[in-house]
C-alpha cells in the first residue's frame, strides 16, 4: 500500500483484539494519532449501526473520510409487514420497546 502513497511510507500492520468491529473504530477515535496516518479497515455495517443505536454506537463517522473500499457489497435492511414500522423512526422505536 506504501507505493500508492506521495513519499512511499512504510506501512506497519497491527492486528487488535477486536479488529473490524466497533472496538477497533472506537479505539482510532479515542486514541488513534489524529494525523492521518492510521487507516482502519472495519464492516462498512458500522456506520449505519450509529443510526440504530445511537446509544450504543457513539463514533461521529462524519469527521472521517472514506478512501476506498476492498468489497461491493450491499447491504439491506427489512422489517416484516407485521410489525407495522411505516418509517425508521417507527422502527427504531419499536426496537427499544
Amino acid at each position: 500500500m506504501g507505493r500508492y502513497i506521495p513519499g512511499n511510507p512504510a506501512i506497519v500492520i497491527n492486528n487488535m483484539p477486536g479488529a473490524a468491529t466497533l472496538k477497533a473504530l472506537e479505539f482510532v477515535e479515542s486514541k488513534g494519532p489524529t494525523d492521518g496516518t492510521m487507516l482502519v479497515m472495519f464492516d462498512f455495517f458500522r456506520s449505519a449501526a450509529r443510526c440504530w443505536k445511537p446509544d450504543r454506537v457513539k463514533l461521529d463517522f462524519r469527521r472521517d473520510r472514506w478512501i476506498g473500499s476492498l468489497a461491493e457489497d450491499v447491504s439491506v435492511c427489512y422489517l416484516w409487514a407485521a410489525h407495522g414500522a411505516k418509517t425508521i423512526a417507527d422502527a427504531k422505536r419499536e426496537g427499544r420497546e
